[in-house]
């Protein structure tokens, strides 16, 4: 066994022996140069590899374009054949013509098995592989070794339009409108810059037209497949999108590629009123008052400036009437579709929304877009306030004496400013021009006032309770106007003069007048007057105020006779029913409660005695005060000997209930949570 094993082992070195021999001798074989022919007597790459006799081996360099020895193995004897792939020794890669660079087309180089160089417009031999010239640069993506992708043309660049360029596969450049070769991609062309977005290989983008710049209005420019710009009214070719011309600025919101946004003429500018404009498929610019053509959105101009609110591209917003300024008067203006401005008194087109002039400076309160707020008669030849109050939408100016349009409100006139404005009615003349009775009542004012007291609002006093008023008419003066307040008393020819009167006896006299003691609401100023009135309350004013009593027929107390001029305050609080007032050294007539003549200033605090170190019979920290014989009356706090006990005992009793009460309450609570304890503790 030991044997065969060692037998088996020395046969397999024998025959490893016997092959690498072998290898050897085929390798040196294959390596070895034949020098039996010159090689280089072929000038073909086809003579060359299919010449040499047997035994001796050449090959074609299409580098050099010679004929070289070669080894059986195919391989340069001596020397380089430089590009890699291009030493041939077969003819199946050889060209079918001696020399390739006399070709001149993609189309004939490729079918002679040479290769197009769309860079360099050459022909040229190309390696084994057919991916690289055997001479020159490489050729980048424009090197063709087959008819594929060859143009239909000997030179694109003859061809002078997008379609017959891309119909010759070639491709046509927008920017720059050139028809030149594409590459093997289609993608890029194989010369000149990189054209972007307007690079065509296909019809499917280009005009119907050679040359889109030749057109000159929309329509006709969008029907050819062409693009209009607006802005600059032109037409030119579009890029593959669509999106962006070929050449030029962008266009913006003004690139049409169809007919949908194109005007209905060929020049918006050329219309001149805002219907036919807008009709056309134009917008109306009414800032300017010019036809311009539109964005594809409808929303600017192509051309100049914004028109703001004046921008209109429906006749829904169209005045009836080619120019608003040649009508004169509110009501024709407006029933027009234009709109009345009453502070100049013209026409003028309105914005969209109607709410400002397309031109001139805004009309405040005066712009009237309707026909309601127009005047019926022409306002300036009235010459009452009656009349013109009565005429629709006109107004009063008392102070130049003239009847003028009143605003939309009819709270202004339209032109100028106006201290006394009646608007309606002519109320407001005889309130504002006359303040009191006695002007109101001896006016020879032909509105026709008469004094109105205590008037009333649903039964309850108005803030200014008397006022001049206006009468039923001008020549009636028997009651007041019965558009406005109900009077208490009217009196539109006596005046009750009750500010005359200076004492309660003499004011409750007259049935007019009233005598009112009030006080301000911060405690001080104490004032008794003789004010108009009836039985039921005073007509004045008392925002403010604090009425403290008020006597009408009668007063209240008698007034005592108290000399004004006593020397001291002790003289004078010793006479029955007067008191002193400090600071104005004053004896009146009064009690703790009333004054009955009128006083100012009686705020100044003072005691009993009238002596500033002790006070039996009551204080006040701030306020008026005012002394009588036993009391000192403040406007804070009044207080007498009897009422302070009184006050104490009340005090007393009332804090004794509470002490009971909070007793009761903690006996209750502590009971309650004892049975609760108990309850948890079953």
């Amino acid at each position: 066994m030991m044997m065969m094993r060692k037998m088996i082992v020395l046969l397999v070195v024998v025959l490893a022996f016997v092959c690498s021999s072998s290898f050897a001798f085929e390798q040196e074989a294959l390596a070895t140069c034949p020098t039996t022919v010159d090689c280089s007597q072929y000038t073909s790459c086809t003579t060359c590899t299919s010449s040499p006799p047997s035994g001796s081996y050449c090959g074609w360099c299409g580098t050099s374009g010679t004929c070289m020895n070669a080894t059986a193995g195919g391989s340069v004897c001596t020397g380089s054949c430089g590009v890699s792939g291009c030493f041939k020794t077969s003819s199946t890669y050889c060209p079918t013509v001696s020399e390739c660079s006399t070709l001149t087309s993609c189309n004939d180089c490729t079918k002679a098995q040479c290769a197009w160089c769309g860079q360099s417009h050459k022909c040229e031999e190309s390696s084994s592989s057919g991916l690289t010239p055997c001479s020159g640069d490489a050729c980048s993506v424009c090197w063709k070794s087959t008819d594929t992708y060859c143009p239909a043309v000997p030179d694109c660049s003859t061809l002078d339009n997008c379609a017959d360029c891309a119909n010759a596969q070639c491709a046509w450049c927008g920017n720059t409108r050139t028809c030149s070769e594409v590459s093997s991609s289609g993608l890029t062309p194989c010369s000149g810059d990189s054209c972007k977005q307007c690079f065509k290989t296909t019809d499917t983008y280009c005009p119907e037209v050679k040359d889109c710049s030749t057109i000159h209005n929309c329509t006709a420019c969008a029907d050819a497949q062409c693009y209009w710009c607006g802005a600059t009214s032109t037409c030119s070719e579009g890029s593959s999108s669509g999106l962006t011309p070929c050449s030029g600025d962008s266009c913006s919101q003004c690139w049409k590629g169809t007919t949908t946004y194109c005007p209905a003429v060929a020049n918006c500018s050329t219309i001149t009123s805002c219907s036919e404009c807008t009709n056309e498929g134009c917008a109306w610019c009414g800032s300017s008052r010019t036809c311009i053509e539109s964005s594809s959105s409808g929303l600017t101009p192509c051309k100049g400036p914004a028109c703001n609110v004046c921008w209109k591209t429906t006749d829904t917003y169209c005045p009836e009437v080619e120019d608003c300024t040649s009508l004169t008067n509110c009501s024709s203006c407006t029933n027009e579709g234009c709109y009345w401005c009453g502070q100049t008194q013209t026409c003028r087109e309105g914005s969209s929304s109607g709410l400002t002039p397309c031109v001139g400076s805004a009309c405040d309160v005066c712009w009237k877009t309707t026909d309601t707020y127009c005047p019926v008669a022409n306002c300036s030849t009235i010459s009452n306030c009656r009349d013109c109050t009565a005429s629709s939408m006109c107004g009063w100016c008392d102070d130049t004496q003239q009847c003028m349009e009143a605003s939309s409100s009819g709270a202004t006139p339209c032109q100028g400013l106006c201290n006394v404005w009646a608007f309606e009615d002519c109320a407001m003349v005889c309130a504002k021009k006359y303040p009191n009775c006695t002007s109101c009542n001896t006016q020879n004012d032909p509105v026709g006032c008469g004094w109105c007291s205590g008037a009333l609002v649903n039964g309850s006093p108005l803030t200014t309770p008397s006022y001049c008023a206006l009468t039923v008419s001008a020549t009636d003066r028997s009651q007041p106007s019965p558009n406005h307040y109900k009077c208490s008393t009217w009196t539109p020819e006596v005046c009750p003069d009750c500010s005359t009167f200076g004492d309660c006896a003499l004011c409750t006299s007259n049935s007019a007048c009233g005598w009112v003691t009030t006080i301000s609401q911060t405690g001080s100023n104490l004032n008794s007057s003789c004010v108009e009135g009836n039985e039921k309350f005073p007509f004045m004013k008392t925002v403010g105020l604090i009425v403290r009593s008020y006597d009408y027929g009668q007063c209240s107390v008698s007034v005592p006779q108290c000399n004004p001029l006593s020397s001291s305050c002790d003289q004078c609080i010793g006479t029955p029913g007067c008191v002193f007032c400090s600071p104005t050294q004053a004896c009146v007539p009064g009690n703790a409660t009333n004054l009955y003549v009128p006083v100012s200033s009686c705020f100044t605090l003072q005691k009993q005695t009238c002596s500033p170190s002790t006070a039996s019979g009551g204080s006040s920290d701030s306020g008026f005060s005012f002394f009588t014989a036993g009391h000192t009356v403040s406007s804070s706090t009044t207080t007498t000997g009897g009422s302070s006990h009184i006050g104490a005992i009340v005090g007393g009793v009332v804090g004794g209930v509470a002490f009971v009460a909070l007793v009761a309450g903690g006996v209750w609570f502590y009971i309650r949570r004892r049975s609760r304890m108990a309850y948890q503790n079953i």
